[in-house]
């Protein structure tokens, strides 16, 4: 839930600097419905953000290994 917190925090930082910025939405990243702290993160954001952008990774996901050994084969090529 801190992530919420730390994005709104930022939002209004950069609002002072440009004070017509509008967000489209929040994308969850790394959340399973399945899980009750994922639930709790999800209505925390709604309720702070306002807007989820609705986009589903299929699943299964890719294990975090496997995307770590990618990105390293990407960005060291």
């Amino acid at each position: 839930m801190y992530g919420v917190t730390d994005l709104m925090k930022l939002v209004v930082k950069i609002r002072k600097i440009n004070p017509e910025l509008q967000l489209l939405g929040a994308l969850l990243i790394r959340h399973d419905e399945r899980q009750t702290v994922c639930k709790l993160i999800e209505t925390a954001a709604r309720e702070q953000i306002g807007k989820l952008l609705p986009v589903r990774i299929p699943s299964p996901p890719v294990p975090r290994s496997i995307r770590l050994r990618w990105l390293k084969l990407v960005f060291t090529a």
